[in-house]
């Protein structure tokens, strides 16, 4: 196998970083990610407390009668 000159090596190791994220890329989805993340606990938080209050009602109004 061949030696590859280094010069070479680090060219072709340059030509692909620019399709990597970098650091303010990594930032931006981690920011992304949370905001999605709170807002589905809120949502499942919202539901649960819905079916939980419709039970508690059903449950009321079952046990008046």
């Amino acid at each position: 196998m061949a030696t590859i000159p280094i010069e070479e090596r680090v060219t072709r190791l340059e030509a692909n970083y620019a399709h990597l994220a970098t650091k303010a890329d990594l930032q931006e989805l981690k920011a992304s990610l949370t905001r999605w993340a709170a807002g589905l606990l809120i949502a499942c938080l919202v539901s649960a407390l819905s079916a939980a209050g419709a039970a508690i009602v059903t449950l009321i109004v079952q046990l008046t009668n």
